[in-house]
């Protein structure tokens, strides 16, 4: 029997193809192992299930065309820029640079959603030859993990031994003025933080200077270079110079002003603000405004109910 395929979805896949997203990139979206299924049912020759391709298909576009619905929506209400200036993320990028210039351990650390790593994001943006960004996860923080996001970061390929890669890796960074920034620190063991440390300290043959290394994270990182297990990291904690603290309570109503610059009644920025200043910080902040972009009710009233939904202290 005769396969039947949907031209008018063969014809969109095309169309969606020829604006920039590849048959590879697309395949990898729907879960398949290579784009040789999909080239063959876009030319109708597919020997496979036909009816799976296109309901994988159909299911993709549908969450696409809500997902740009909302964006739609929600793009009145966002800030004209991508990134927004608040006092905390400028503080971060100076931060950033001070460790740079000075070729220091430097540990910026506190609540999360208060806009560490957008600071870092700028910075990078704005430096990208001169930054080594790298961000960690529970499953890449060991010394091994860190190795290889080094490596990766600095393009460095062939090195098959965690020894060779930190040689390369101290060989591309030598007598540069690169800083190496680690976001999410608090991941991070204490021999990777070790091996961190050690990319700051000089030479002592060549006397060639050594790089700065910001660690980026929650408190748990500087607690525990600062005093849970001092008598091993003292040689971190004796490099480490102007460590930084952020609380989501230093939150401006400026911050939140501009982070929310279609809010303009004082009751509206006062909820936003009260939430951004507490443990919800201002990522969650900004969640609950989306949210009731979305139901259209951006009111006092409106953004308690969302937070409320969301479990979030709505009297805040």
């Amino acid at each position: 029997m005769e396969k039947r395929y949907n031209k008018e979805l063969q014809e969109r896949t095309r169309a969606y193809i020829e604006a920039g997203t590849s048959q590879a990139e697309l395949s990898r979206r729907l879960g398949m192992n290579n784009s040789s299924s999909l080239s063959r049912w876009l030319n109708s020759s597919y020997n496979g299930d036909v009816e799976k391709i296109e309901k994988a298909l159909e299911e993709y576009f549908r969450a696409q065309e809500a997902a740009e619905e909302i964006a739609e929506k929600a793009a009145p209400y966002r800030p004209a820029v991508d990134y927004v200036p608040t006092s905390i993320s400028e503080d971060v990028f100076q931060s950033i640079r001070y460790c740079q210039l000075h070729r220091c351990v430097t540990v910026l650390h506190g609540d999360a959603g208060v806009g560490k790593t957008k600071g870092a994001e700028k910075f990078l943006r704005e430096n990208p030859s001169s930054t080594v960004y790298i961000s960690m996860t529970p499953s890449t923080a060991s010394l091994n993990g860190v190795c290889r996001a080094l490596a990766k970061a600095l393009k460095i390929g062939g090195k098959h031994n965690r020894m060779d890669m930190m040689e390369e890796v101290r060989t591309r960074l030598a007598g540069t003025n690169k800083v190496v920034i680690v976001d999410e620190a608090q991941h991070l063991k204490l021999p990777a933080i070790e091996e961190l440390r050690s990319l700051s300290d000089p030479d002592i043959v060549t006397g060639t200077p050594g790089n700065g290394v910001c660690l980026i994270g929650n408190s748990e990182v500087y607690d525990r270079i600062r005093g849970k297990a001092q008598a091993e990291f003292a040689q971190i904690f004796t490099r480490v110079k102007m460590p930084r603290q952020y609380r989501s309570s230093r939150i401006t109503k400026e911050d939140v002003r501009s982070l929310f610059p279609a809010v303009s009644d004082e009751k509206e920025l006062a909820v936003l603000l009260g939430v951004a200043r507490s443990v919800y910080s201002i990522r969650t902040a900004q969640d609950i405004y989306m949210k009731a972009v979305e139901l259209n009710d951006t009111s006092c009233e409106g953004l308690r109910r969302v937070a409320k939904a969301l479990q979030v202290n709505p009297a805040l």
